[in-house]
């Protein structure tokens, strides 16, 4: 197995036998990393979890601009249907002014149907007692004559 030396800061001789096991602050520390056959793997782990990573970021932004678009949409449905339906408000609050206003057209008309109604009736009522007034007075001036005729006739034949 391979072994690698790290060095932080500048390179350092390496110790040797006859040097003593005690370093001093001012030299730097070396660390020994052994390259063994589990560290390929967590490289390969890592490359896939990224191109994991990246796939699910791709799709997460297909998804947010499909939303967007959706939503975009159903935006402008919304707004089109909203103008439509102020439109079709305005046209029924004008139908119904008129509609209204033929009522009260109506309305009055009937109101006065109804006084010339009364007043026909009142009309035909005094006509009605005028006519019989005026047929009773022709009635009894035709009886009385045919009465007073009957008694003259009667006077007449009796004598």
């Amino acid at each position: 197995m391979n072994e690698q030396q790290i060095n932080s800061g500048a390179t350092a001789p390496t110790p040797n036998a006859e040097q003593p096991a005690l370093q001093t602050a001012a030299t730097p520390v070396q660390v020994v990393v052994k390259d063994t056959n589990w560290t390929q793997p967590a490289y390969l782990l890592s490359g896939v979890l990224a191109v994991l990573l990246a796939a699910n970021w791709w799709s997460s932004q297909n998804q947010i601009s499909s939303l967007r678009e959706e939503v975009a949409r159903r935006l402008l449905t919304a707004d089109t249907t909203s103008s439509e339906t102020k439109i079709l408000a305005k046209n029924v609050q004008e139908t119904a002014k008129e509609i209204q206003t033929k009522v009260i057209l109506l309305e009055g008309k009937q109101s006065e149907a109804q006084s010339q109604q009364l007043a026909l009736e009142q009309l035909y009522q005094d006509l009605s007692k005028n006519r019989d007034e005026w047929l009773w007075q022709k009635l009894s001036k035709y009886c009385l004559r045919q009465v007073s005729n009957c008694n003259w006739l009667a006077t007449y034949r009796g004598h």
